[in-house]
């Protein structure tokens, strides 16, 4: 019987995944991430395929990534994606990235939680068949899971963004990598020119819908930036970023 513990699946960066400098975006870098979870979930039968049919869907809780070396445009990578554990309500998902050559560039770690689509509530993890779930709890591609990110405080600037069609997904409501990009364009030309990611921490509180008008804040402290994603209708805390940033060797 075939060892479906591990995803992998090679890939090759397209024109459309990079910035001005041919660096995978954060926010691709996110939608493969996204994109290795549903294969590979679909895979053991619990996919968004399997799970709807019970009104479930699986949502991004948090996630911790860390760059040692963006991948480039045109450049072949291998991504790999597992299972390591899971409490009653979250499940933890790794990944890692390689170059050809065996040289790991990036990884990251994933916390699911699976939500009733009609209650909006978590549904308990113990509903699906533990013989579908081949977990490695050693492999671990951080040691420390996602930070709990807290709100802003001492705000620096602040940008104002309308949920479009665009942003919306099957879920019907604002895809997670859409959160990366509308944050990453508040940054200034300048900024984004001469700096890297290099250690991106998400926290999804809850959705934005069409038309949603959000606030973005934005806090930082030396190279650290934090930024809070709130839902003008009702001030909820959509979505916390934390990034840290590292200044590029001039070209």
């Amino acid at each position: 019987m075939k060892d479906n513990s591990i995803w992998s699946h090679n890939f090759r960066i397209s024109s459309y995944q990079v910035d001005r400098k041919g660096n995978l975006t954060l926010y691709a870098l996110a939608g493969i991430f996204q994109e290795a979870a549903r294969e590979h979930s679909r895979l053991l039968k619990f996919g968004y395929e399997d799970m709807i049919k019970y009104d479930w869907i699986w949502v991004l809780y948090r996630l911790k990534t860390r760059i040692f070396k963006i991948p480039h445009w045109e450049e072949n990578i291998l991504l790999q994606s597992w299972m390591v554990r899971r409490t009653r309500f979250v499940s933890r998902r790794d990944f890692e990235i390689f170059r050809e050559g065996g040289e790991r560039v990036v990884a990251a770690v994933s916390e699911w939680a699976l939500v009733d689509v009609n209650t909006k509530k978590p549904v308990l993890l113990d509903k699906i068949d533990e013989g579908r779930a081949p977990f490695i709890p050693k492999k671990m591609a951080l040691e420390k899971a996602p930070d709990r990110i807290p709100p802003v405080k001492n705000t620096i600037s602040q940008s104002n963004y309308t949920v479009r069609y665009s942003d919306i997904d099957m879920n019907d409501h604002m895809n997670n990598m859409q959160y990366l990009r509308i944050i990453l364009d508040s940054y200034s030309w300048e900024w984004l020119n001469s700096h890297s990611a290099e250690i991106i921490n998400v926290n999804f509180k809850t959705e934005s819908k069409i038309n949603d008008e959000l606030v973005i804040n934005t806090s930082a402290e030396k190279d650290i930036f934090v930024h809070q994603v709130i839902r003008k209708r009702d001030k909820a805390t959509v979505t916390l970023l934390k990034v840290k940033w590292i200044e590029e060797a001039p070209s």
